[in-house]
């Protein structure tokens, strides 16, 4: 059966899938405006905290986990179903259904190990922060605190609304490989 009788994602899915994207956005906008203070804007202080205190790591890190939580609404567009034609090479092939519920099930058990991680070395402080998180190094930045918490605290969904939207496109795909299932099973009898 063609992936054009892929059941369509149910609505929590789809709400799902794009609620995941919105749990990394506190923490990105936070780490990226962690790089400047006002006064650095004209003081050339941005370079500095950019290229001598590492901070450029704090933009790569909040762009590729928002691409990564971008790439979850393919578990429920056509395109995680088949490659868009424009990409050389693979357009136009359907995208295995194994390496997609392999990736996301693995990067959000990952995310998951990381936040768990994360918020244990904040309660118990195991190992300090450097000085970009902190802002020690040039010392016109407070220790990150309970607010800077709260901003991570919706990441703590990422991994669990991840697993449940890849289960159900490992499910909806499955239905799609077997000649479809349930409703989808009916419909096609019916109309035949």
């Amino acid at each position: 059966m063609s992936a054009e009788h892929t059941p369509a994602p149910p609505r929590w899915a789809v709400v799902a899938a794009w609620l995941v994207p919105l749990t990394i956005l506190p923490s990105c906008v936070w780490r990226v405006t962690e790089l400047w203070t006002a006064d650095d804007l004209f003081s050339g202080g941005v370079r500095h905290r950019l290229v001598d205190d590492g901070g450029w790591y704090l933009i790569v890190l909040s762009g590729l986990s928002l691409g990564f939580g971008l790439l979850t609404s393919g578990l429920v567009q056509r395109w995680g179903e088949i490659v868009p034609r424009w990409i050389p090479v693979v357009g136009g092939r359907r995208v295995p259904v194994r390496a997609a519920t392999g990736a996301a099930i693995t990067g959000a058990c990952l995310v998951m190990a990381i936040f768990l991680y994360g918020t244990l070395n904040y309660a118990f402080g195991w190992v300090e922060q450097g000085p970009v998180l902190t802002g020690r190094a040039s010392g016109d930045h407070a220790p990150p605190g309970a607010g800077v918490a709260v901003l991570y605290l919706p990441l703590g969904a990422w991994g669990p609304l991840l697993v449940a939207v890849a289960l159900n496109y490992r499910r909806r795909r499955a239905a799609a490989t077997r000649g479809g299932s349930g409703a989808m099973g009916h419909e096609a009898t019916s109309a035949a």
